[in-house]
């Protein structure tokens, strides 16, 4: 995943250097704005895999708890 995270990120400097490069900026300031959106985007896409993978565990945690209450027999049943 991490792997993907920073392709990603070399996709948006890579385009990122062309889009400032036709807007007129020097090259240096093209690359050094492109390596902020370059930042940017992998910190952002390390944010969104820890959300997710948190997300999940806390729904993957619910559903192990509903299921360890739907197993257990409960004491009133076996009253009546």
């Amino acid at each position: 995943m991490n792997r993907i995270i920073f392709q990603l990120g070399l996709l948006a400097f890579f385009v990122a250097c062309v889009l400032f490069a036709i807007e007129g900026f020097t090259i240096f300031a093209a690359i050094g704005r492109a390596f902020i959106v370059f930042i940017a985007v992998i910190l952002a896409g390390a944010a969104l895999l820890v959300v997710t993978s948190w997300v999940a565990v806390v729904a993957r945690q619910h559903v192990d708890e509903a299921e360890d209450e739907s197993a257990a027999p409960s004491p009133e049943k076996g009253k009546g």
